[in-house]
């Protein structure tokens, strides 16, 4: 990705989270602007990164379980994050989920409706 696509696509999530106080997750912008789930990734690390005191964060965590157990997969707000990886004797995956401009996401379940809300509308625009 060249620098002059690294810049507007940070200036687009900038509009989307603090103007339109959009909450974005890596699959909703992966749509949205149409790039692989991983620069979407990348990305809202990138600006998540310049605007650390003005937004708030989820981040996607899964590995093996130190109880042996089996493996987990869970999203958890960055306060959380810490203890979250704590519950992990092997690490498998860490990558930031969504980024709001909120203090804090009030219930997880509203990450998963902004991603059904931005599928459903793929969908209906392919009809």
């Amino acid at each position: 990705m060249d620098v002059e696509a690294l810049k507007l696509y940070l200036q687009n999530i900038e509009e989307y989270v603090m103007d339109e106080d959009k909450i974005v997750t890596y699959k909703w912008l992966s749509k949205d602007l149409g790039i692989h789930v991983n620069t979407a990734k990348q990305l809202l690390y990138t600006f998540a990164t310049k605007q650390k005191n003005s937004v708030c964060l989820t981040y996607l965590v899964g590995g093996v379980l130190c109880d042996g157990t089996g493996c987990k997969i869970q999203i958890v707000p960055e306060e959380d994050l810490i203890k979250a990886k704590a519950e992990f004797k092997t690490l498998t995956s860490e990558h930031v989920y969504s980024v709001q401009k909120a203090n804090t996401v009030p219930d997880l379940g509203i990450l998963y409706a902004v991603d059904k809300h931005k599928r459903d509308e793929t969908d209906i625009c392919k009809r």
